[in-house]
Parts: C-alpha cells; sequence; structure tokens
C-alpha cells in the first residue's frame, strides 16, 4: 500500500512540475513581446526603422510598467499607462490614417485574447472571460494578461 501511495505522489509531483515548466516556457520578455508587436503592426503598415525601433521602445516600457503594477491591481494607473502609451505611438506616427490603423490592430488582438481566453476556458472546463494570468495572452505573446481591462490595447 504504501509503495501505491508513493507512487501516487511521484506521477502528482512529476505532472506538477511538468506543467509548471510548460507556463514559464511560455511566457516571454518584454522585450520579445515588444518586437512581436511592432513585427504585427509592420505587417498592417510600412514603417522605416526609426518608427519602428521607438514604437519597440515604447512598448518595451509600457509591458515593463504593466508587469510591475499588474499585481498590485490598481487598474487605474494601468489605464494611465495604456494612455500615456497610445500617446507616444501617436507622436511617433504623427499621421492621423496610421494611428487609425494602430488603433485597430490593437482591438483585433484583443478580441483575438477574449477568444483565445474562451476557448481555453471550455477545454479546461472553466468559464471564459475571467481574469487572466499574468504573461498568457494572445497569439505571438503581445501582451495578454491585462486582468481583463475594457480599453483598447493591452
Amino acid at each position: 500500500m504504501k509503495h501505491f501511495q508513493l507512487f501516487l505522489i511521484t506521477i502528482f509531483l512529476f505532472t506538477a512540475i511538468s506543467y509548471a515548466q510548460e507556463r514559464a516556457a511560455e511566457q516571454i520578455s518584454t522585450e520579445q513581446r515588444a518586437e512581436n508587436f511592432v513585427i504585427k503592426l509592420n505587417e498592417k503598415m510600412h514603417l522605416n526603422k526609426s518608427k519602428s525601433d521607438s514604437i519597440t521602445l515604447v512598448f518595451k516600457s509600457y509591458y515593463e510598467e504593466m508587469q510591475t503594477y499588474r499585481t498590485e491591481g490598481n487598474i487605474e494607473v494601468m489605464k494611465l499607462f495604456v494612455q500615456r502609451r497610445d500617446k507616444k505611438v501617436q507622436d511617433i506616427l504623427m499621421n492621423d490614417d496610421q494611428y487609425a490603423v494602430y488603433i485597430k490592430l490593437l482591438e483585433d488582438l484583443k478580441k483575438q485574447r477574449q477568444q483565445q481566453r474562451e476557448q481555453n476556458g471550455s477545454q479546461d472546463g472553466r468559464q471564459g472571460g475571467g481574469m487572466s494570468r499574468p504573461g498568457s495572452g494572445m497569439g505571438g505573446g503581445f501582451g495578454g494578461g491585462m486582468g481583463g481591462m475594457r480599453q483598447p490595447g493591452f
């Protein structure tokens, strides 16, 4: 009987460790997330290198701030970060048409994240659409994990 219990405990620990390693592997750096976003943005509009690099820096800084303050759950501060990020991007783009494309991309990616959360929730028996985990998110690791904030952006 003791061997069977030891066997079960070993299997449980092995499963838990494997799951934890998979979750850690899914998380990517803030720099990579920023670069991934700019790649998506470049697919929608062709930015020059200077604008691409500037927007990458804006998003890297934004992701770092969000990572710091997300754990505190201060939604008002996080909303300010989103507004500041969007204003900086608007200043970099200097073109209303490009800014509209940027906002549309943010909205599309947000919808994509919500759909993924709903699918993931239904696959593991949970209800979809709830609070997301830090570091989780939409395909390509563009942000996600914003705690279900209800505004354009991440």
